[in-house]
């Protein structure tokens, strides 16, 4: 049996292996350099905190797992950071053989009291969205017509509040979609956009080993194809909004005075108030797709409580 120390660093050698989910069944995704860290820091600490770093029989003491029950649930009351401790116990256990044949059965115990934890995280989060306050989408729009006055019907930061406003589930990708002269040409490009059929398709995101691309076909008699089609007469532009040197949420910023992320914040809070199932986990999961993530980000989003790790730099 290896020693804790010798575990530590096995588990940092996790990154970049494909991600399980509790069925054993690959997500699509692979374990980050910032995860793999977290797994092995929490792994030593609590190892570390119920003795097991100086036990003789360091399996027997890893099998222990109802005193890691208590002291993780005892330690940590905010669920989240709970079902992390666990998480940070179980999930090794499904890449390392010596982990996984020194915890036998007893794993079980770990992952029903993390599924607890998940559950009730959930369940909070859901339970919060009355106290938290998002400005509107209609208020953001309202913004607009201050932004044709002030940049001009032709710029950048027209464009990009019109389009951003409007395209339901957009992350932070507008900037780099490439203005192209055909459907064909159109799979040259991984984010791109051909002006005569307002077809617009965008490949290239976060989370795109997950969901399918997004893809719109843009009205001509509507407002978002009538802005683009006046802004590339004007301007015939290489890329959507210009020349892919500065990210949408920068222009977002100049134009309407927020980014990518608080329209998104808005935008899913409009939703999730509307249809039969209006304010209800049931609308929640209904829409998440739409935003190519998962419904307890939706949750997130919807409070406005997102953390730092979950955004990247375009959607800012």
């Amino acid at each position: 049996m290896p020693s804790v120390e010798e575990l530590a660093k096995k588990i940092l050698t996790l990154e970049g292996k494909p991600q399980i989910d509790a069925n054993g069944k690959p997500t699509g995704r692979t374990i980050s350099k910032s995860t793999a860290k977290q797994y092995s820091l929490n792994f030593k600490k609590l190892v570390t905190a119920l003795g097991c770093d100086k036990a003789e029989d360091l399996g027997a003491c890893l099998r222990k797992t109802d005193l890691f029950a208590d002291y993780i649930d005892e330690t940590y009351p905010n669920s989240n950071t709970a079902k992390s401790n666990y998480n940070s116990l179980v999930a090794p256990a499904k890449y390392i053989p010596e982990l996984k044949a020194a915890y036998g059965s007893t794993i079980e115990l770990l992952r029903e009291r993390m599924l607890y934890h998940i559950k009730k995280a959930e369940t909070e989060a859901i339970e919060a969205t009355g106290s938290q306050k998002v400005e509107s989408l209609a208020s953001i729009k309202k913004r607009i017509t201050g932004v044709k006055r002030k940049f001009g019907d032709t710029s950048p930061e027209y464009v990009a509040a019109v389009l951003q406003t409007s395209l339901k589930g957009l992350r932070g990708e507008l900037a780099t979609v490439k203005v192209v002269g055909s459907v064909k040409e159109m799979d040259k490009y991984p984010n791109a956009y051909y002006h005569a059929a307002g077809k617009m398709r965008i490949k290239e995101f976060k989370t795109k080993q997950i969901y399918e691309p997004y893809l719109f076909t843009l009205k001509k008699t509507e407002r978002p194809y009538k802005v683009l089609d006046k802004w590339l007469k004007a301007k015939k532009p290489k890329y959507l909004l210009g020349n892919n040197k500065e990210t949408t949420g920068n222009i977002l910023k100049r134009a309407l005075g927020v980014g990518v992320l608080d329209i998104r914040h808005s935008m899913i809070s409009e939703l999730v108030n509307t249809g039969d199932n209006a304010g209800t986990e049931a609308r929640l999961r209904e829409i998440a797709p739409m935003f190519k993530h998962n419904w307890t980000m939706t949750t997130r989003y919807y409070r406005n409580t997102d953390t730092e790790e979950d955004v990247d730099e375009e959607d800012r």
